[in-house]
């Protein structure tokens, strides 16, 4: 019997009320395309920013993959509901194609009316819709699960489960939370670590400016990409690191990465 989860919310678990005024601030034409796209430039700089969450989707799902044998489609998306990266798009039945989902592409109730991922964003909860609780009626055949990415309670992104299969219904809550809970302790540990090294940091009285290269430089970058990411010359990035490493009392990179373990 299929079922689901409490800790996931239907279109039950909202008032008709609450519904309606969705249903209103959807500002999609029933004949119109209902995937708008933001810009390729802002696109890039959300990827840019969001990368380290991307990085981590996929190797996720790059174990998964495989298993999978019935069409599927992962969307993870910022808070605005712009799609940042698609998985599964190859895995899709010729009738399903006219979708034209693509990465930029904004899903939100504005531009694509009600579905998981745009009552994820209003409500912050996980959430499950299927058949004719979607707009635009291209979803209506789609199971859809959506699960926010947060760390100490603020959220990142949302990672978005669209399914066909019968059979995968019951292992999708379970399936897609994983994935998540997975990322979010990843993130966590990051944070705490950067947390830690920022107060080491200021032990040492950095600069705004050498907090920056610093913290790159602990990341095993190069001052090619340095300079790239900060907006200043190779040869400026090695005079920073020379004064950081005068201020830790260090010679070389492995001292210095020393220095906060």
């Amino acid at each position: 019997m299929n079922s689901v989860p409490a800790t996931w919310k239907t279109k039950l678990d909202f008032s008709s009320h609450q519904w309606r005024e969705w249903e209103y601030r959807d500002c999609t034409h029933p004949n119109s395309e209902p995937f708008l796209r933001i810009p390729k430039k802002l696109w890039s700089k959300r990827v840019h920013y969001q990368s380290k969450i991307i990085k981590k989707i996929q190797l996720e799902l790059e174990i998964l993959q495989e298993q999978f044998t019935f069409p599927y489609l992962f969307i993870l998306a910022d808070l605005e509901g712009v799609i940042l990266d698609l998985w599964g798009e190859g895995s899709l039945h010729w009738s399903m194609k006219p979708l034209k989902l693509k990465k930029g592409s904004l899903i939100n109730l504005q531009s694509s009316g009600i579905n998981a991922l745009s009552i994820s964003i209003q409500t912050g909860e996980r959430i499950f819709l299927t058949g004719t609780e979607h707009k635009p009626t291209l979803l209506q055949d789609w199971k859809c699960l959506c699960l926010p990415i947060s760390v100490n309670g603020t959220i990142f992104a949302y990672l978005n489960f669209n399914f066909f299969s019968i059979h995968m219904y019951n292992t999708s809550f379970a399936l897609l939370a994983a994935i998540v809970q997975h990322v979010e302790k990843e993130l966590e540990s990051e944070r705490i670590d950067e947390e830690h090294k920022c107060g080491v940091f200021e032990t040492y009285h950095f600069t705004e400016r050498e907090r920056a290269v610093a913290t790159l430089w602990l990341h095993n970058k190069g001052a090619l990409y340095i300079s790239g990411e900060l907006g200043i010359t190779e040869g400026t990035v090695r005079n920073f690191v020379k004064k950081i490493y005068a201020k830790c009392n260090v010679r070389d990179r492995v001292s210095f990465i020393q220095k906060f373990l």
